[in-house]
Parts: C-alpha cells; structure tokens; sequence
C-alpha cells in the first residue's frame, strides 16, 4: 500500500506525452542547492518518469527523481534530476544527463571506418584530433553530472567499428574522454575493446 502511494503520487509529475527539449546549455545552468521543482515544471513540463524514494532514516529527507528522456534513442538524450525535500519544498539535490555528441556523425557502414591503433590514441590524445582523423563513430554519447557541491564533470564516449572481411571479425573499441576546464577541451582517459 505504502509504495502504491509513493507511485501514485509521482504519477502527477508524468506527462505521457512529453516532448524532450532539453539542450546542453539548459542543464550546465541548472543551480544544484536552489533550483526548486516548480521552476524546473514551469521551464521543462513534466517528465517521461517520476519516482518517490523514501527516506527510512528519520534524518534523511525524502527523494523525488524525474527523468526526461527523448523517445526512439539508445538511452542517449535524458536528463535525470533529484529533488529532496527541504522547509516543505523540493530542491534540486543532483542532476546528471546524457546527449548525442553532435561533432560526429553515427554511421552503420562500418567497413570505412578504421580503427586507431595503440600508438594513435595515446593516453592523453585531445578529443578533437580523434574527432579530425574519425568523424563518423557507430555510438556517441556526453554525458554531463552536476553535484551538490556545484562541480560539472563531463565525458564524451565514442564506440568505433570496423568489420575486417578476411578474418569475418568486427573489431570494436570505445574511448572515453574527460573534460579538462583550464584547456576547454577532452582528453583520452580511457580505451577499451568491446
């Protein structure tokens, strides 16, 4: 009974109908700590998703989390929000979303895409190089994370194939950058076969 109603009342923060238009600037701007859930229902509408958590600890406040999400993608383009109540109004506690990066082109023709080599996409290799030499990648995502204590960390991830006819072999690998403030710009910090 107790979850039915925890349910039933973040059914009023559901819009079936919800059209994603979330943009990257929006979310950088978010203020973690003082943005309260009417003025994010008066920018943004309702959500695709709502869910009440109840806190169990008498101390701890109760969650609310709306997630807006963009129909027909692969989990990209979402933004997920957290809200804990505080003097009887819910204020954003966290946010955390994920967009396609737009600076490359998804393709499904993966037989022209090439993947780098170890000695090519070393620790430490500038996004935009990666980007120069391979601007198409079969999956792209940036995912972005506000915390409480107002840090914005970013990634962009990037998954290339390459189907090698002789060997009847997909070769994979995914690369993951981290955003580096001073050098507005991302760094390797990451490569691994799929």
């Amino acid at each position: 009974q107790f979850e039915a109603d925890l349910r039933y009342r973040a059914n009023k923060y559901i819009d079936k109908d919800y059209q994603f238009d979330w943009t990257e600037d929006q979310f950088k701007e978010l203020k973690v700590g003082t943005l309260t859930l009417d003025e994010v229902l008066d920018a943004h509408g309702k959500a695709t998703d709502a869910e009440y958590s109840d806190a169990y600890e008498e101390d701890k406040p109760d969650l609310l989390d709306l997630t807006y999400r963009k129909e027909n993608t692969d989990g990209n383009n979402y933004v997920r929000l957290t809200f804990e109540i505080k003097d009887d109004v819910y204020v954003l506690k966290s946010a955390s979303a994920t967009f396609d990066y737009d600076k490359v082109k998804e393709v499904d023709d993966y037989e022209k895409l090439s993947v780098g080599t170890q000695a090519d996409l070393l620790k430490g290799t500038r996004l935009s190089e990666v980007v120069e030499k391979h601007p198409e990648a079969s999956f792209t995502y940036h995912e972005m994370t506000q915390t409480e204590q107002g840090d914005l960390t970013q990634s962009v991830s990037l998954s290339y194939r390459d189907y090698n006819p002789e060997s009847g072999k997909v070769d994979a690998v995914r690369l993951t950058f981290d955003y580096d403030k001073r050098e507005n710009e991302y760094f390797l910090t990451d490569k691994s076969d799929e």
